[in-house]
């Protein structure tokens, strides 16, 4: 919008407490094979994967309405988390699922599109709009593939993990900096 970069002040909210307190205690040993599905603002393909999915014996969890509670419950079973859909801005989600300790399988759109506001490693992030056209049988293989190299794929989240964990602090920097710029500029 040319506007310049020193110009633009980034505030990043952290996820909440809870998901933070439990992805340090979080125990990889107790996760299951299973997918915990993001079916909120899915895309139609999505719903036809994750059919295909169960199909094939797969368990998936559905994240509709479960509640903080449960959804964390899930997360810390799981061990991979789909989100095929829109993304309208730096989601939650995805962030929520990596600090529990899921492998994060998204799409470039929205939100999801920019490294910086979705940290998830570049070959987990499939290149899908709309109007997508997927080999199902391939995504299959490579979910499949994740469960089954669980303890491989999961460190490749390492750093987005420890940035999650970071971003509290991040936050209050973030809030710092622009009441400093405020002050400089004379706003009360």
């Amino acid at each position: 919008m040319g506007v310049d970069k020193e110009n633009i002040i980034m505030i990043r909210e952290p996820i909440e407490e809870e998901f933070l307190t439990n992805a340090v205690k979080i125990d990889n040993r107790m996760k299951i094979d299973a997918i915990a599905w993001n079916c909120r603002k899915a895309y139609p393909m999505a719903f036809k994967l994750v059919n295909m999915l169960r199909k094939r014996g797969f368990a998936v969890f559905e994240l509709m309405n479960v509640g903080k509670d449960s959804m964390i419950k899930i997360l810390m079973e799981t061990k991979l988390f789909l989100d095929i859909g829109v993304h309208p801005g730096r989601d939650r989600p995805p962030r929520e699922a990596v600090a529990l300790n899921n492998i994060v399988v998204v799409n470039n759109h929205g939100g999801c599109y920019y490294f910086d506001d979705c940290m998830v490693p570049e070959e987990f992030v499939w290149n899908c709009y709309f109007d997508c056209r997927i080999n199902y049988r391939k995504c299959i293989e490579k979910i499949e593939h994740y469960l089954e190299n669980f303890d491989y794929y999961i460190k490749k989240f390492y750093n987005f993990k420890q940035y999650i964990l970071q971003e509290p602090h991040i936050f209050l920097n973030d809030v710092c900096h622009l009441a400093e710029i405020l002050v400089e500029w004379g706003v009360r």
